[in-house]
This record gives C-alpha cells, sequence and structure tokens, in this order.
C-alpha cells in the first residue's frame, strides 16, 4: 500500500522531476549543491534503515 501523497512521500514521472531540477538550477541553486543534498539524503535514509533493521550494516 502505497503512503498518501504529502510532503515526505510524493511521487514523480522522469518528465516532472527533470522539469523541478530545471527550475531550481534556472533560479541559481548550482547543481553541485542539489547533488551533494540528494547523496546526503540517500546516506541518511540507508543509515536509518540499517540502524531500524538492527544489523548494523549498510
Amino acid at each position: 500500500m502505497w503512503p498518501p501523497a504529502d510532503a515526505d512521500h510524493l511521487l514523480v514521472g522522469a518528465v516532472s522531476m527533470g522539469a523541478a531540477e530545471q527550475r531550481l538550477f534556472d533560479s541559481g541553486m548550482p547543481v553541485a549543491a542539489w547533488w551533494w543534498r540528494a547523496v546526503i539524503t540517500a546516506a541518511h535514509l540507508a543509515l536509518r534503515g540499517a540502524m531500524a533493521s538492527g544489523c548494523g550494516c549498510v
């Protein structure tokens, strides 16, 4: 079952995501800053999942 669409759960397609990214870049956000945020968020989610599972591994 999918969670409700809200600020924490949003599903978008590739075209929609590309348009959103382009708007960020057009407004002045550097591409490197976007990638930095994406990597930090992914690492945080992976570590949170490993800690919740109790296995201590990623």
